[in-house]
């Protein structure tokens, strides 16, 4: 071997062991780096020189940071509920806080608070279950509905997000007055005497020692008025108190988006809106308006099997809420097809005071509907209002449109025709079919350089009315005969469809 070999053999097994000693070097600071792993956590509390913090791995205590942290100084801003990031020291396993999070870079789990905070302290709902934590600095003290941010542990409040007012709120203000509903009276009527007259003669119910309903069930047919019922009621009492109606003052709900699968969530939905309407009552001097649609899904009968069935805890939380009402709570609509799969509980005097029908408009009534919803279209030269609507409530109940043929024992045979489907959605349906076929004859003009904008004629209503028959001939009946059966208290023997007209 030449020496230039031999020197070239050195240099490279120098280069080799220069490497080797290079990477030694890079495993050591890298397993420094990995024995000194970073965790988060939250501050739960701050005690003299111990600060106790939520880690994935539990609740730990560490020394309160005296020292400057990269020119910090971190005892300053470290309080309960602040995120922090800790290091492991790796002589003696002991965390230590090395920063402050910003809380805007913080995520959590959400929890919803079932009662007021007090002392620091607020019991939650989360996921099902009833969790005391606490309530870090500086956040607003929590009040039932409020949905609180905590950390994975949930033993803190990181921050109060307010109540989900998305939900459940009727979007914009509730301006339906009482004239807005076409027939109805003795429904209107129930509802004046129970909820507006104690407002707008209270020494009267003072002196006679009356006391105002509690709560109002509403039932009937769907499509004829209920909600719209719940909606002048918010509006006139806004009005009695000299206020402007409000979003607030008419929360609306369905019945099954209260359920839940989660063990308590429900009844913490339920507490929620009876303290959401309290807050509305603070805020503008009178009650608000708590219409529960569809109230069957949550207060149904409960079987007398404790724990079996959603009614089993809806209906306890509900009547509590309900004999927990004083001046500042709601007045409660419940509304329903099927007041009686409702709990006897729910319906008792004392909780619900006044049962009213809401019944399928008879001729008069839709013509008064009808009058309301044409006087929003124009109509065709010559014809009015009170002539279009008269015409198209007779015709709406006119006998040739019939379903089924219902012989009684008697030997008497009863149609049952389409003004047994009859509601206010159906007669605003007409209208707008009618309206419709306007529209488009105009349009067909317009496309030929023609001007026509006859407007709604006679003719397109019964057009409509004989297209709205059509479209319901060959569905199923079945509930609207049952209905129409027991509110005529017959004895049917046979039912028959009839034949199309």
């Amino acid at each position: 071997m030449s020496r230039y070999e031999e020197e070239e053999n050195r240099i490279l097994r120098k280069a080799i062991e220069d490497a080797k000693k290079k990477l030694n070097e890079q495993d050591a600071v890298l397993r420094q780096l990995l024995a000194q792993s970073t965790v988060q956590g939250v501050v739960i509390n701050v005690r003299g020189s111990r600060v106790l913090v939520s880690v994935p791995q539990g609740l730990m205590e560490v020394a309160f940071p005296y020292e400057r942290v990269e020119g910090r100084d971190l005892s300053r801003t470290i309080r309960s509920g602040s995120p922090v990031r800790l290091i492991s020291n790796p002589d003696t396993g002991l965390l230590s806080i090395i920063d402050v999070l910003a809380l805007d870079d913080w995520f959590g789990d959400l929890a919803v608070a079932s009662k007021e905070a007090k002392n620091g302290e607020c019991e939650v709902e989360w996921n099902g279950n009833t969790r005391v934590i606490r309530i870090g600095a500086g956040i607003k003290n929590p009040e039932p509905g409020d949905r609180l941010m905590v950390d994975d542990k949930v033993t803190i409040a990181l921050k109060n997000l307010g109540p989900d007012e998305s939900k459940f709120s009727f979007q914009g203000t509730s301006t339906v007055a009482w004239t807005d509903i076409g027939g109805l009276a003795l429904a209107k009527q129930t509802l004046v005497e129970s909820i507006e007259l104690p407002h707008q003669y209270p020494e009267l119910f003072k002196l006679y020692n009356k006391k105002q309903v509690k709560g109002v069930l509403l039932y009937g047919p769907p499509g004829c008025g209920k909600t719209m019922l719940g909606k002048a009621t918010a509006s006139s009492l806004a009005k009695s108190h000299g206020k402007d109606a409000t979003s607030t003052g008419f929360i609306y709900v369905k019945g099954p988006e209260l359920l839940d699968k989660f063990v308590g969530n429900s009844e913490a939905k339920i507490r929620g809106l009876f303290a959401r309407a309290r807050k509305h009552q603070k805020k503008f001097g009178y009650p608000a308006v708590l219409f529960i649609d569809e109230a069957d899904a949550i207060l149904g009968k409960r079987d007398g099997r404790p724990g079996m069935g959603i009614e089993g805890t809806t209906v306890p939380q509900f009547l509590a809420e309900m004999d927990g009402l004083d001046e500042t709570g709601p007045i409660v609509l419940l509304a329903t097809n099927r007041p009686d799969s409702l709990d006897s509980a729910v319906t008792r005097d004392g909780r619900v005071d006044q049962k009213v029908q809401v019944t399928r408009p008879d001729r008069m009534g839709a013509v008064d509907i009808f009058k309301l919803y044409l006087k929003n279209v124009p109509l065709a030269h010559g014809v009015d209002v009170s002539e279009a609507a008269e015409f198209s409530a007779a015709l709406l109940y006119d006998s040739k449109f019939q379903f089924y043929n219902l012989f009684s024992t008697d030997g008497s045979t009863i149609h049952f025709t389409l003004s047994g489907l009859a509601n206010g959605a159906m007669i605003a349906g007409v209208v707008e079919k009618a309206s419709m076929q306007a529209m488009n004859r105009d349009i067909s003009y317009a496309v030929r350089g023609l001007k026509n904008d006859q407007g709604v004629t006679l003719e397109d209503l019964r057009l409509s009315i004989e297209s709205t028959y059509i479209q319901n001939k060959h569905l199923n009946h079945e509930v609207e005969v049952k209905e129409f059966v027991e509110n005529n208290q017959l004895s049917v023997d046979r039912i028959i469809k009839a034949q199309a007209a």
